[in-house]
């Protein structure tokens, strides 16, 4: 029921006390400043603990007719959480996705009895519910599975998660090495580093079950070894669910878990899931390196290449020493012309982590730079495969090489060969040839399904051979702006 009283009337929850008559939130004695419209909205949430407020409702009984969006809420429920300090504040004020909001907290008349309980299970709770910041993720991943058809298996048989205490946060040195040691072989990618960061992120968790930073370092390792083995794109999906509910529920401040989320349900087809996750991250952390490459990667698809090349530039300055970000930068800048810079970048990320996977794009912008014959010593170190194939149809003075080269790729089917063929057609001039090709890859992506589909746009968009092609009427993505469904800019090694 309602808990309605007077103006003067002071509520207790926990160890905090919301005093009407002061407008003021005191937390064990000591008054902790409110926003007006926060302190609105946690008053009525209070006074109607244990029942799901709508959204709208909320707006009409705080903003009244005024136009706000969404994201004016959120930042409200941000802040109360944070004000309330508990560490399972994201459990206790809960927002149930598209339907609004619940204080799940007991809630007393200062010095009386309780005069109401917190919701109880399968009375008007509805489901499992929750913000993006703690237990709705475990909502949102179960309900994932009949979107993902192609990985269903990964989730048949999984219990469905129960509700847990959030366990007590203890930092021990050894876990927070091992975290410190995955985070730092995750950055560096080099040959075997994401089954080692795997390895030491889950002694670090398992040391400490409690360290929010690991469980959404763990999730992010497990997102990019399905993505760096196409024939394994649900690598571990039950564990990715289970970290990212952790990560969540013990870190509602923490951008990381809710932008991982936003990409995971981006993949499964989920673009209003994934848009409100994001919401949530710009909220609570607006200069994080992950919200910062969202900003870029929209920013980018709507052709603001210098805003988004400066928002990848902060997103490097947070870890320099992260061969990811600098590789991301470094393609980022090729595609945008700025050869010497992205070389620059290229050669600053495969000093810090030696691997084969980098000369190919640093061959791909001695070319589109002119330096034919650098990109022919270059060529030497790119590992065999389709992109060495199409790099030495570019560069070669081997007529017979080169032709045998492209026989081999003309030979395939794919859509990732398709495109590096429509790449070779515009580097020789031919755009007709080129956009005919672009076309093919687009549907024959399609065939292959919705990953395949985003890792073309995504290499289109970054194609430092396409680059002329943009403003083409004919260009597939034409004045169009990224959605949360959709994809923005590609990075060599995106998988950050």
């Amino acid at each position: 029921m309602d808990v309605q009283g007077s103006r003067d009337r002071r509520y207790a929850f926990g160890d905090c006390q919301l005093d009407l008559g002061r407008g003021a939130l005191l937390k064990a004695g000591v008054e902790v400043k409110l926003r007006p419209k926060s302190f609105k909205v946690l008053e009525y949430l209070v006074t109607h603990a244990g029942q799901l407020v709508g959204k709208q409702e909320l707006l009409d009984a705080v903003w009244g007719k005024r136009a706000v969006t969404e994201d004016s809420i959120t930042q409200c429920i941000v802040e109360i959480r944070r004000a309330i300090g508990a560490p399972d504040a994201g459990r206790l004020l809960r927002t149930v996705p598209r339907r609004g909001f619940l204080l799940d907290m007991q809630v007393c008349a200062a010095d009386s009895a309780p005069v109401v309980a917190p919701a109880q299970p399968g009375r008007g709770r509805p489901g499992i519910g929750g913000l993006w910041t703690a237990r709705h993720v475990a909502a949102a991943i179960l309900l994932l599975a009949a979107s993902l058809a192609p990985m269903r298996t990964a989730w048949d048989g999984q219990p469905k998660l129960q509700r847990m205490a959030a366990p007590a946060p203890v930092r021990t040195t050894d876990a927070e090495e091992a975290f410190l040691l995955g985070r730092h072989l995750f950055h560096r990618r080099a040959k075997g580093d994401l089954a080692a960061a795997e390895r030491h992120l889950q002694r670090a968790v398992a040391l400490d079950p409690g360290h929010a930073g690991a469980w959404a370092a763990l999730a992010g390792v497990y997102a990019a070894r399905g993505q760096e083995e196409p024939s394994d794109t649900g690598y571990r999906l039950a564990e990715q669910r289970r970290a990212l509910e952790h990560a969540l529920r013990l870190g509602p401040d923490r951008a990381e878990p809710y932008v991982r989320l936003a990409r995971l349900l981006r993949r499964a087809g989920d673009p209003e899931g994934a848009a409100e996750a994001l919401r949530s991250a710009f909220a609570v952390a607006p200069d994080d390196p992950l919200v910062l490459y969202e900003r870029s990667s929209d920013a980018f698809a709507q052709g603001r290449l210098d805003e988004a090349i400066q928002l990848q530039r902060q997103a490097v300055a947070t870890n320099p020493l992260s061969a990811i970000y600098r590789a991301n930068l470094g393609q980022s800048l090729l595609a945008a012309g700025r050869y010497d810079e992205g070389l620059a970048e290229l050669r600053r990320a495969q000093l810090l982590a030696p691997t084969a996977e980098l000369q190919g794009p640093i061959v791909r912008g001695l070319v589109a730079s002119g330096r034919l014959a650098d990109a022919r010593q270059a060529l030497r170190s790119v590992p065999w495969g389709a992109l060495r194939d199409q790099l030495t149809v570019l560069v070669t003075e081997d007529g017979s090489e080169a032709q045998a080269a492209r026989a081999r790729l003309e030979s395939q089917a794919s859509a990732y060969v398709i495109l590096l063929l429509a790449e070779i057609a515009a580097f020789a001039g031919d755009r007709k040839l080129a956009f005919t090709l672009l076309d093919s890859a687009i549907a024959r992506a399609g065939q292959e399904g919705r990953s395949s589909s985003i890792e073309i746009k995504h290499s289109a968009w970054s194609s430092p051979f396409l680059q002329r092609l943009r403003p083409d009427p004919r260009w597939p993505w034409h004045g169009a702006a990224r959605v949360a469904g959709g994809a923005g800019p590609p990075h060599t090694l995106r998988r950050y």
